[in-house]
């Protein structure tokens, strides 16, 4: 197999059946496929830049060798090593997403039919983000440039393509997800990677793009990026008067307004006067008969203490 160690001394017939010089980012998305070989071979942990540093290329080709340009099928390329080394941080961005979207990958480069898929697999969770059956991955990195020109582009052809699935009754696709990198060169290197994923799940419907979960949130928190205000909370809340006059909220009610658990209000109360206390703050909450109200008597404080169990949540 010829070895080619520079981009502009191979060339690839396109689907214009043109022949086009090798680009650097032609490269690296070969060097993303090797990648995501490699990975379900070893493990993502275990693929290295130096894994990536050659790509196999087929197809029509001319190689340049010396003035004449020679027909081949197959070459192998050797990438600048900044180069691989995108072609890895991608990799990574991309199985990172797909793990925090619990997206399974069953085959990397599946053949189905005369179309090769770039990546196969299905939602293992029951938050599948609408899609029943088998996901298709494509993953695609474009210049910085011409970024939104090229994955307006890609998301018309995968459309067309999902359509024809649609058409097959055997088919098994639930829908398409395109993994697009957005990649812009800094001098002699390249910028850290920006990645954007889109879920198709029919061909008449509409991309919505996927960023993966919010962090999860510790036991009896709320959730990032879902937690009310402080003024909501208390817009929320009863504020009654204790027969000394002074006016408190009540914990259940604080709790509901925050969407948490509020069917141990005992319990809660407890652990937060233990950080109250850890925090050296004066107020804590405790239980206190309210004139206008009779039975049990409900866990209580004052804004100032609520102010500082919000923080803790």
């Amino acid at each position: 197999m010829v070895l080619i160690t520079r981009y502009s001394a191979l060339r690839k017939q396109d689907l214009d059946k043109k022949f086009r010089c090798f680009s650097s980012l032609r490269a690296v998305g070969l060097a993303v496929e090797l990648g995501h070989k490699e990975a379900q071979k070893k493990g993502l942990l275990a693929v290295e830049t130096d894994d990536l540093l050659q790509v196999t290329v087929a197809g029509k080709l001319q190689v340049q060798q010396g003035r004449n340009l020679v027909d081949a099928r197959k070459a192998t390329l050797t990438l600048r090593l900044q180069d691989a080394e995108l072609a890895k941080a991608v990799v990574v961005k991309q199985l990172s997403l797909l793990s925090s979207l619990h997206l399974n990958v069953w085959k990397v480069d599946k053949q189905v039919g005369a179309r090769t898929l770039d990546l196969l697999g299905a939602f293992h969770t029951t938050q599948n983000y609408g899609v029943n059956g088998q996901v298709w991955v494509e993953t695609k990195v474009f210049s910085g440039k011409f970024f939104a020109k090229e994955l307006e582009k890609s998301r018309d052809t995968l459309e067309e393509v999902l359509q024809q699935e649609e058409d097959k009754r055997s088919s098994t696709f639930g829908g398409v997800l395109l993994l697009a990198v957005k990649a812009t060169e800094r001098g002699h290197r390249w910028a850290p990677p920006r990645l954007v994923c889109q879920l198709l799940t029919n061909s008449g419907g509409k991309w919505q793009t996927l960023s993966g979960q919010s962090p999860k949130a510790g036991r009896g928190q709320c959730r990032a990026g879902k937690k009310p205000t402080l003024k909501h909370t208390f817009q929320e809340m009863e504020w009654p008067s204790l027969t000394s006059g002074a006016k408190v909220g009540l914990l259940k009610h604080f709790l509901e307004a925050l969407k948490l658990p509020a069917n141990s209000p005992g319990k809660r109360a407890a652990t937060f006067n233990r950080q109250l206390r850890k925090h050296k703050v004066k107020g804590r909450l405790s239980q206190e008969k309210l004139p206008q109200k009779c039975g049990r008597r409900p866990w209580v404080a004052s804004r100032a203490t609520f102010e500082q169990v919000y923080k803790f949540l």
